[in-house]
C-alpha cells in the first residue's frame, strides 16, 4: 500500500508542479523517457548489490585541442558487463563484522541497552509483592559497513543483542517469555559488488556514468546538434524518486580519471602559468520544462590531494536562455595531481522529465581564451526528414507518386561560434540503402560565409535541373530504410563530427509526424471528449490499425475504455465531419514499453480510405489520455480536439505521436509489434501469492511488474520455470513484460486478488 501510495503522489506531483493547461486541453511534462527505457535492461534499485563498478585508466590532456566533447558521438563507456566475463572480478560485502569476522546471517542488534528481566517475590511480604531485576545483557563492539553506497563507508558501533528474556522465580527458575523487538537496529546483510577492469577497447570514452541523456531534440538553437540533458531520471528513465515533492541531486556527468601532473609526453608538468582551463556552455529549459529558482546547476572538482569534491561554479535555475559559455581555470595544487575529475549534477525536482539543463562543448585545453567564444562551426539542428509532410510513410503509398511527397530542399543549419567569419564548403547529402550508395546531391553554392556568432541555413536542393530526386523505388516492394548523410567542410576545428549529420528515411506501413520521441504529453478533458489528427493518403488503401505511443497519466486511466474513430474532413473549414468508421470494441491505454512506447491497435475491420481524414478517439471518460507530443516538429495545424460539440485547432505547436497504418503496405505476415519468439503460460491467474511460469525456450529473461499507472514495481531475472510471488502487493491488475536478451518480449495482465 505504502508503494502504490507514493507512486499515486508523485504522479500527482508532476503535475502540479508543471503542467500547462490551456482551456480543455493540457501540455504536461513526461513521468519517463521511453529512449532510455527501451535501452537500458538494467533495474533501477539504488541498492549496491549487484553493481557493476568499472575501472579507468587515467588520461593525459592532448596538446593543442585538449579534450573536447560536443555529444554528436557517443563518448559513454558502455555499462554492459556480465558475470563471468573475463575482466569481471567480484568482491563481497557484509553489513556487520567483530573482531574482523562477519557475523552469521540472521544476527540482529540494538543500539541501546537490552536486559534479562528477573522477576522474584518480594522477601518477607509473599506471594503479593514482585520486584523486577534487569541485568543488563553483555555489549559487543561491533565493525558496521553502510552497505548501501559505494564504496562502503565503515564506522565502530557499541551495539547489544536484539534480545529480552523475562524469567519469573516464581513458581520456578524457567525462562518464561524470550521476545526480540521486531524492528531491529541493526541486521546482519551482504552484498557482492562486480568490478570490471580495464581495457584497451576503452580508449575514446570520456565519461564514467550514465545519468544524462544525450539527444539532439531538448535543446534550443545549440552550438552543435548533440547535447547532454539534465532532468529528473535516472541512466534508465525512471524517476529518481516517486515522492510527490522530492528534491536532491540527479543526473552526473562525470569525467574519466585525468593526469593533471605531466603533460602528454609524459615528464613535463602542468603548472598554474599554462592557464589550463575547463569551458562549457549551458541552457536552462530548451523545449523543456525550466529549472526553478531554487534548482541548480553545479560544477565540482577532485582532489586527489584531498579525497574529496569541492564545488567550483553554480548556477541557479532560470527562463529559456540562449547557450551561454562558462569557463573556469584550473591552477591549485589540489588539482594538478593524477587523478583529477570533474563532474556536473543538477539539483532539483526528482520525480519526472523536469527542470531541465544542457550542456555542450565541453572542452579542457591549455592556453585558453577566456571569452564567450570557441574556435568550431557545427551543424546546429538535425534534419528530421527530406519529406514535405511526413517523418515516415508507407512505401507503397511512395512508390505510387514519389516526387509528390519530396521536399524542394533540405536546409543545413550551420552555427559559427568563432569571433571571425568562416567559410562552409561543399554542402551535400549522400544517400545509401542497406549500404551501399546510391546518389550524392551537393548544394548549388560551392562555398557559404557563416558569419562570426552567427549562422546559415544552406540549402541542398532536392527538386534540381528540371528532375525531383527520389528515393530508389525499386529497391523493395514492401518496405525500405534509406539512410542520408548530410555533410559539409569548414576547414580544420575542434572535431569534424559535428560536420555531419545522419538521417535514417522510415518506408513501412505507416504514417507518422513526429521524429519517435516525446518531450512532453498532450491531453484533453471534458464530457466525452474526441481528439482527431489529420492525414492525407494520395492512393486508395484500407486502414487497419493506429499506432499509439500513450504516456503515463497522472491518475490511473489505463481501465478507462476509449473509442477508435476515424472521420472525413467535411466540417467547416475542414475540420472533421462525418464519421467513417467507430470501432464497435472498447479500448483502454497501453503503455507499451517494447516498441518505442508506441501500441498497435487493430481495428475490427479495414476501412476504406483515401485523400483527408482524421484518425482519433472518442473518450468514454472525463479522465485525459494523455498521448506522446513531440515538440520538435510543428503541425499543430493538424490537430483537432471537441469538448463542447464544435471542433477546435489546438493551442499547442508539436505533433501527436499517433499513427495510422495501411493493408497494402503491409508485408507478409506483419504483425505490427516485434515477433515473439517464445510462449509464456502464467498459472494460476488470478492469484493471491504465487504466479507459477513456464517459458518455450531456454533463456535468461528480464521479468518487469508494471502497475495501471505505468510505474515498474519490481525487476527481476528469471530462468525458464518458477515462480513469482506476489504477496507483498496490493490487490489489482497488473502487467507482466518478460523480455529477452534479443529484444522480443510478451506482456501478460495478471490479477493479484
Amino acid at each position: 500500500m505504502k508503494i502504490l501510495f507514493i507512486i499515486f503522489l508523485s504522479l500527482i506531483g508532476i503535475n502540479l508542479l508543471a503542467q500547462k493547461e490551456r482551456g480543455e486541453e493540457t501540455l504536461s511534462p513526461l513521468k519517463y523517457n521511453h529512449v532510455l527505457l527501451n535501452s537500458n535492461t538494467i533495474g533501477t534499485s539504488k541498492n549496491i548489490d549487484g553493481m557493476f563498478v568499472y575501472r579507468y585508466d587515467t588520461i593525459k590532456v592532448p596538446n593543442g585541442k585538449g579534450l573536447f566533447d560536443d555529444f554528436t558521438t557517443n563518448k559513454f563507456k558502455p555499462a554492459d558487463a556480465q558475470p563471468g566475463d573475463p575482466e569481471v572480478s567480484d568482491t563481497s560485502w557484509f553489513h556487520l563484522y567483530r573482531a574482523g569476522i562477519p557475523d552469521t546471517m540472521g544476527t540482529e542488534y540494538m543500539s541501546d541497552t537490552t536486559y534479562y528481566i528477573l522477576i522474584d517475590t518480594v522477601v518477607g511480604y509473599g506471594f503479593d509483592s514482585l520486584v523486577s531485576t534487569y541485568v543488563p545483557f553483555p555489549s559487543y563492539e561491533v565493525t558496521v559497513l553502510d552497505i548501501c553506497t559505494y564504496p562502503p563507508t565503515v564506522h565502530l558501533d557499541t551495539l547489544w543483542p536484539n534480545a529480552a528474556y523475562i524469567d519469573s522465580v516464581w513458581p520456578s527458575s524457567v525462562i518464561d517469555i524470550p521476545f526480540k523487538d521486531p524492528s531491529p537496529d541493526f541486521e546482519q546483510d551482504s552484498v557482492k559488488v562486480y568490478k570490471v577492469a580495464t581495457s584497451i577497447l576503452d580508449t575514446g570514452y570520456l565519461w564514467v556514468d550514465q545519468g544524462v541523456y544525450r539527444n539532439n531534440t531538448y535543446a534550443v538553437d545549440p552550438p552543435s546538434y548533440g547535447v547532454a540533458t539534465f532532468d529528473g531520471l535516472d541512466y534508465a528513465g525512471y524517476p529518481y524518486n516517486f515522492t510527490t515533492t522530492a528534491q536532491g541531486d540527479n543526473d552526473y556527468l562525470t569525467s574519466v580519471p585525468l593526469d593533471l601532473a605531466v603533460k602528454e609526453d609524459g615528464t613535463t608538468p602542468w603548472l598554474a602559468s599554462d592557464s589550463l582551463e575547463l569551458s562549457f556552455w549551458y541552457q536552462p529549459q530548451g523545449i523543456g520544462n525550466e529549472p526553478e529558482a531554487s534548482d541548480s546547476l553545479v560544477l565540482q572538482f577532485w582532489s586527489p590531494t584531498d579525497n574529496d569534491w569541492s564545488t567550483v561554479w553554480v548556477k541557479e535555475g532560470a527562463p529559456l536562455d540562449t547557450f551561454r559559455r562558462a569557463s573556469l581555470k584550473i591552477i591549485s595544487t589540489n588539482y594538478l595531481r593524477k587523478g583529477f575529475q570533474f563532474r556536473f549534477v543538477n539539483y532539483g525536482a526528482q520525480n519526472g522529465s523536469l527542470d531541465h539543463w544542457h550542456l555542450d562543448f565541453i572542452q579542457l585545453k591549455s592556453n585558453a581564451i577566456n571569452d564567450e567564444t570557441l574556435q568550431e562551426i557545427a551543424i546546429q539542428n538535425p534534419v528530421n526528414t527530406m519529406l514535405k509532410e511526413y517523418t515516415a510513410m508507407p512505401w507503397t503509398h511512395y512508390k505510387d507518386s514519389p516526387e509528390l511527397y519530396m521536399l524542394d530542399s533540405v536546409n543545413l543549419d550551420v552555427v559559427n561560434s568563432w569571433t571571425l567569419a568562416v567559410s562552409a564548403n561543399t554542402a551535400k547529402y549522400d544517400v545509401s540503402e542497406n549500404g551501399v550508395p546510391l546518389t550524392t546531391v551537393f548544394a548549388d553554392n560551392a562555398t557559404y560565409t557563416v558569419p562570426a556568432g552567427g549562422k546559415v541555413s544552406i540549402p541542398i536542393d532536392v527538386y534540381q535541373d528540371a528532375s525531383w530526386f527520389v528515393f530508389d523505388t525499386a529497391v523493395s516492394d514492401t518496405s525500405a530504410f534509406f539512410d542520408v548523410d548530410f555533410n559539409f567542410t569548414g576547414g580544420v576545428f575542434l572535431t569534424k563530427s559535428n560536420e555531419t549529420f545522419s538521417l535514417r528515411q522510415r518506408f513501412s506501413n505507416y504514417y507518422a509526424y513526429d521524429d519517435g520521441t516525446a518531450e512532453a504529453a498532450y491531453g484533453i478533458t471534458g464530457t466525452q471528449p474526441k481528439l482527431a489528427y489529420r492525414f492525407n493518403s494520395a492512393i486508395a488503401d484500407s486502414l487497419y490499425a493506429i499506432k499509439i505511443h500513450f504516456e503515463p497519466s497522472v491518475n490511473d486511466v489505463s481501465v478507462d475504455p476509449f473509442i477508435l474513430m476515424v472521420w472525413d474532413n467535411t466540417g467547416a473549414g475542414g475540420t472533421p465531419g462525418n464519421v467513417i468508421y467507430e470501432e464497435p470494441l472498447l479500448v483502454t491505454p497501453e503503455y507499451n514499453l517494447g516498441v518505442n512506447g508506441f501500441y498497435t491497435y487493430e481495428l475490427s475491420e479495414k476501412v476504406p480510405l483515401s485523400g483527408t481524414y482524421y484518425v482519433g478517439w472518442k473518450q468514454t471518460t472525463t479522465s485525459r489520455l494523455n498521448v506522446g507530443f513531440d515538440k520538435n516538429i510543428d503541425h499543430q495545424d493538424k490537430i483537432y480536439y471537441n469538448v463542447s460539440g464544435t471542433w477546435a485547432n489546438t493551442s499547442y505547436q508539436g505533433a501527436l505521436m499517433i499513427r495510422p497504418l495501411f493493408s497494402a503496405a503491409q508485408p507478409s505476415g506483419w504483425v505490427g509489434l516485434k515477433e515473439e519468439s517464445f510462449d509464456m503460460k502464467l498459472y494460476p491467474n488470478p492469484t493471491s501469492s504465487i504466479l507459477q511460469y513456464d517459458i518455450s525456450r531456454p533463456d535468461t529473461y528480464a521479468c518487469d511488474l508494471i502497475d495501471l499507472n505505468g510505474s515498474l514495481v519490481r525487476r527481476e531475472w528469471i530462468g525458464t520455470t518458477g515462480w513469482i510471488n506476489l504477496s507483498d502487493l496490493q490487490s489489482g491488475l497488473y502487467l507482466l513484460k518478460v523480455s529477452d536478451k534479443r529484444g522480443s518480449f510478451k506482456t501478460i495482465k495478471v490479477i493479484k486478488e
